[in-house]
């Protein structure tokens, strides 16, 4: 399984139906089901051609914004794992985290890429990619060719976020895409998520059970 294909059954589905908004007035941009399903099959196959896929984990830095969203559907779909670390936690417990599990890519806008003059974890991070400008020592992000959604075991690791080591060093959580497919319909049930409801989202995690059941996030 993978927890991409309930996207991709809203691509087919409801293909011109708006899935992500960001912006306003003339900098308001959208994507449909159809065109994020298409973004994430080229960007799946960048990882997959610069040898990422299942096992591996990517470190992002992006902005809550449609690139995230293709990136991350990217990133599933080749099989590979979203690390997801709150930078305003400072430096200190970046660095805890990286060492707890040291990602194997890192795809992040020139600002985060500062971070690599700062954090040695980061700077041991061995792929690097950069969104919205050139950076030294990053390749700057470019498609690949489409890719077909990886078949994964249900307990495969998705989604990798890290407590805040307020109790102790933070401690690395997996959730698989099992998980994600399970909470995707607990939150579907409880919030009555309909194909063609409007949402403004805040929490990152809420748009992917957005995704999943049609309906349109505002970023």
């Amino acid at each position: 399984m993978n927890v991409v294909e309930l996207f991709r059954e809203q691509a087919e589905t409801r293909p011109e139906a708006v899935a992500l908004v960001e912006g306003a007035g003339s900098e308001r941009r959208s994507v449909t089901f159809a065109e994020l399903d298409a973004l994430g099959a080229r960007a799946a196959g960048r990882f997959l051609a610069d040898g990422l896929g299942p096992g591996d984990a990517v470190l992002m830095l992006v902005p809550l914004s449609i690139r995230l969203y293709v990136l991350v559907s990217g990133i599933l779909r080749a099989g590979a794992t979203v690390a997801l670390v709150d930078p305003g936690a400072g430096r200190a417990h970046l660095g805890a985290c990286l060492r707890r599990r040291p990602p194997d890519a890192f795809v992040g806008t020139p600002k985060a890429h500062a971070l690599r003059l700062l954090s040695r974890e980061v700077r041991r991070i061995p792929r690097r990619y950069t969104v919205g400008g050139w950076v030294p020592g990053a390749a700057r992000w470019r498609d690949g060719e489409p890719s077909d959604v990886a078949n994964l075991d249900a307990d495969a690791p998705a989604l990798l976020t890290f407590t805040s080591g307020s109790t102790g060093r933070p401690k690395a959580i997996a959730r698989t895409h099992g998980f994600l497919a399970a909470q995707h319909r607990a939150l579907e049930k409880a919030l009555g998520l309909r194909p063609g409801q409007r949402d403004l989202s805040t929490l990152p995690v809420f748009v992917l059970a957005n995704l999943a059941s049609g309906v349109t996030s505002v970023l």
